[in-house]
Protein backbone atom coordinates (compact mmCIF):
# COMPACT_ATOMS: atom_id res chain seq x y z
CA UNK A 1 0.00 0.00 0.00
CA UNK A 2 2.88 2.33 0.82
CA UNK A 3 4.28 1.96 -2.72
CA UNK A 4 0.95 3.02 -4.22
CA UNK A 5 0.76 6.14 -2.06
CA UNK A 6 4.37 7.09 -2.86
CA UNK A 7 3.75 6.47 -6.56
CA UNK A 8 0.58 8.60 -6.45
CA UNK A 9 2.40 11.45 -4.68
CA UNK A 10 5.25 11.29 -7.21
CA UNK A 11 2.81 11.22 -10.14
CA UNK A 12 0.68 14.07 -8.72
CA UNK A 13 3.69 16.27 -7.97
CA UNK A 14 5.18 15.69 -11.44
CA UNK A 15 1.91 16.74 -13.07
CA UNK A 16 1.70 19.91 -11.00
CA UNK A 17 5.37 20.68 -11.60
CA UNK A 18 4.83 20.89 -15.36
CA UNK A 19 4.50 24.50 -16.48
CA UNK A 20 1.12 25.68 -17.71
CA UNK A 21 1.55 25.69 -21.50
CA UNK A 22 -1.31 28.18 -21.85
CA UNK A 23 0.54 30.61 -19.59
CA UNK A 24 3.77 30.06 -21.56
CA UNK A 25 2.01 31.03 -24.80
CA UNK A 26 0.38 34.00 -23.05
CA UNK A 27 3.73 35.25 -21.74
CA UNK A 28 5.39 34.72 -25.13
CA UNK A 29 2.55 36.67 -26.73
CA UNK A 30 3.19 39.58 -24.38
CA UNK A 31 6.90 39.50 -25.26
CA UNK A 32 6.01 39.56 -28.97
CA UNK A 33 3.71 42.57 -28.37
CA UNK A 34 6.54 44.43 -26.64
CA UNK A 35 8.73 43.76 -29.69
CA UNK A 36 6.01 45.00 -32.06
CA UNK A 37 5.53 41.51 -33.53
CA UNK A 38 1.74 41.67 -33.59
CA UNK A 39 1.05 38.80 -36.02
CA UNK A 40 3.21 36.46 -33.92
CA UNK A 41 1.55 37.73 -30.74
CA UNK A 42 -1.88 37.05 -32.25
CA UNK A 43 -0.87 33.46 -32.99
CA UNK A 44 0.59 32.94 -29.51
CA UNK A 45 -2.52 34.31 -27.80
CA UNK A 46 -4.63 32.05 -30.05
CA UNK A 47 -2.59 29.03 -28.96
CA UNK A 48 -3.05 30.05 -25.33
CA UNK A 49 -6.81 30.37 -25.82
CA UNK A 50 -7.03 26.91 -27.36
CA UNK A 51 -5.68 25.50 -24.10
CA UNK A 52 -7.42 27.81 -21.64
CA UNK A 53 -9.84 30.66 -22.33
CA UNK A 54 -9.28 33.62 -20.01
CA UNK A 55 -10.47 37.20 -20.07
CA UNK A 56 -6.86 38.46 -20.00
CA UNK A 57 -5.89 36.44 -23.06
CA UNK A 58 -8.97 37.54 -25.02
CA UNK A 59 -8.26 41.12 -23.97
CA UNK A 60 -4.63 40.96 -25.09
CA UNK A 61 -5.48 39.29 -28.39
CA UNK A 62 -8.14 41.96 -28.93
CA UNK A 63 -5.56 44.70 -28.37
CA UNK A 64 -3.25 43.05 -30.91
CA UNK A 65 -6.05 42.72 -33.45
CA UNK A 66 -6.91 46.38 -33.00
CA UNK A 67 -3.24 47.25 -33.71
CA UNK A 68 -3.52 45.12 -36.87
CA UNK A 69 -6.68 47.05 -37.82
CA UNK A 70 -8.80 43.89 -37.65
CA UNK A 71 -11.69 45.64 -35.94
CA UNK A 72 -14.27 42.87 -36.42
CA UNK A 73 -11.93 40.38 -34.73
CA UNK A 74 -11.08 42.98 -32.06
CA UNK A 75 -14.76 43.37 -31.23
CA UNK A 76 -15.31 39.63 -31.15
CA UNK A 77 -12.44 39.13 -28.69
CA UNK A 78 -13.23 42.11 -26.50
CA UNK A 79 -16.84 40.87 -26.35
CA UNK A 80 -15.65 37.42 -25.27
CA UNK A 81 -13.46 38.99 -22.57
CA UNK A 82 -16.47 41.02 -21.43
CA UNK A 83 -18.57 37.85 -21.30
CA UNK A 84 -16.03 36.50 -18.80
CA UNK A 85 -16.93 39.40 -16.47
CA UNK A 86 -14.05 41.69 -17.35
CA UNK A 87 -15.35 45.22 -16.64
CA UNK A 88 -12.74 47.05 -18.70
CA UNK A 89 -13.48 44.81 -21.71
CA UNK A 90 -17.19 45.46 -21.30
CA UNK A 91 -16.63 49.22 -21.31
CA UNK A 92 -14.44 48.95 -24.43
CA UNK A 93 -16.98 46.73 -26.19
CA UNK A 94 -19.82 49.22 -25.68
CA UNK A 95 -17.61 52.16 -26.61
CA UNK A 96 -15.80 50.74 -29.64
CA UNK A 97 -17.95 47.99 -31.12
CA UNK A 98 -21.61 48.74 -30.75
CA UNK A 99 -24.08 51.52 -31.37
CA UNK A 100 -26.65 51.11 -28.62
CA UNK A 101 -30.04 52.73 -28.22
CA UNK A 102 -32.56 52.35 -25.41
CA UNK A 103 -36.25 53.01 -25.96
CA UNK A 104 -38.82 53.39 -23.17
CA UNK A 105 -42.55 52.71 -23.49
CA UNK A 106 -45.67 52.58 -21.34
CA UNK A 107 -48.10 49.62 -21.09
CA UNK A 108 -49.83 50.66 -24.32
CA UNK A 109 -46.56 50.84 -26.25
CA UNK A 110 -46.41 54.62 -26.45
CA UNK A 111 -42.99 56.23 -26.06
CA UNK A 112 -42.28 57.59 -22.61
CA UNK A 113 -39.36 58.60 -20.44
CA UNK A 114 -37.12 56.47 -18.24
CA UNK A 115 -38.97 57.38 -15.05
CA UNK A 116 -42.47 56.42 -16.29
CA UNK A 117 -41.75 53.33 -18.39
CA UNK A 118 -43.37 49.91 -18.15
CA UNK A 119 -41.01 48.40 -20.72
CA UNK A 120 -37.65 49.24 -22.19
CA UNK A 121 -35.97 47.97 -25.32
CA UNK A 122 -32.25 47.83 -26.03
CA UNK A 123 -31.13 47.75 -29.65
CA UNK A 124 -27.49 47.13 -30.47
CA UNK A 125 -26.01 47.46 -33.96
CA UNK A 126 -22.48 46.15 -34.30
CA UNK A 127 -20.12 48.64 -35.95
CA UNK A 128 -17.86 46.17 -37.75
CA UNK A 129 -20.25 43.40 -38.77
CA UNK A 130 -23.86 42.89 -39.78
CA UNK A 131 -24.69 41.47 -36.34
CA UNK A 132 -27.49 43.06 -34.32
CA UNK A 133 -29.28 42.37 -31.07
CA UNK A 134 -32.61 43.36 -29.58
CA UNK A 135 -33.86 42.93 -26.01
CA UNK A 136 -37.18 43.91 -24.45
CA UNK A 137 -37.49 44.08 -20.66
CA UNK A 138 -40.09 44.96 -18.06
CA UNK A 139 -39.40 47.94 -15.82
CA UNK A 140 -38.12 45.44 -13.23
CA UNK A 141 -35.41 44.23 -15.70
CA UNK A 142 -37.12 40.92 -16.52
CA UNK A 143 -36.32 39.96 -20.12
CA UNK A 144 -39.47 39.39 -22.18
CA UNK A 145 -38.13 38.72 -25.65
CA UNK A 146 -34.84 38.97 -27.47
CA UNK A 147 -33.26 38.19 -30.77
CA UNK A 148 -29.76 38.20 -32.16
CA UNK A 149 -28.76 38.32 -35.80
CA UNK A 150 -25.36 36.71 -36.30
CA UNK A 151 -23.91 35.75 -39.68
CA UNK A 152 -27.38 36.25 -41.22
CA UNK A 153 -28.92 33.75 -38.76
CA UNK A 154 -31.60 35.03 -36.39
CA UNK A 155 -31.94 33.49 -32.95
CA UNK A 156 -35.08 34.30 -30.96
CA UNK A 157 -35.54 33.88 -27.23
CA UNK A 158 -38.76 34.22 -25.27
CA UNK A 159 -39.80 34.08 -21.66
CA UNK A 160 -42.00 31.09 -20.75
CA UNK A 161 -45.08 33.31 -20.50
CA UNK A 162 -45.67 36.05 -23.02
CA UNK A 163 -46.62 39.52 -21.79
CA UNK A 164 -49.82 41.22 -22.85
CA UNK A 165 -49.13 43.21 -26.01
CA UNK A 166 -51.00 46.13 -27.44
CA UNK A 167 -52.98 45.52 -30.66
CA UNK A 168 -50.07 46.83 -32.74
CA UNK A 169 -47.95 43.93 -31.54
CA UNK A 170 -50.61 41.22 -31.70
CA UNK A 171 -49.28 40.08 -35.07
CA UNK A 172 -45.75 39.64 -33.67
CA UNK A 173 -47.12 37.66 -30.73
CA UNK A 174 -49.07 35.38 -33.10
CA UNK A 175 -45.94 34.70 -35.19
CA UNK A 176 -43.80 33.99 -32.13
CA UNK A 177 -46.38 31.71 -30.50
CA UNK A 178 -46.95 29.76 -33.71
CA UNK A 179 -43.29 29.39 -34.61
CA UNK A 180 -41.44 29.03 -31.33
CA UNK A 181 -41.45 26.25 -28.81
CA UNK A 182 -42.18 27.64 -25.35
Amino acid sequence: MRKIIVLFIFFYSSINAQPDKSLEYFDAGNIAVNKGQYVIADSLFSLSLRLKATADTYYNRAAVRKKLNRMGDYCSDIGLAASLNDKESSDLFWRDCCSKDTLYSDKEGAKTNKEAHAYFEVVCKMKYSTDNSYRKYTSSNKKIVSFDVTNNDTIYSLTPTLPIYSEKEEFIKMILVNNCEL
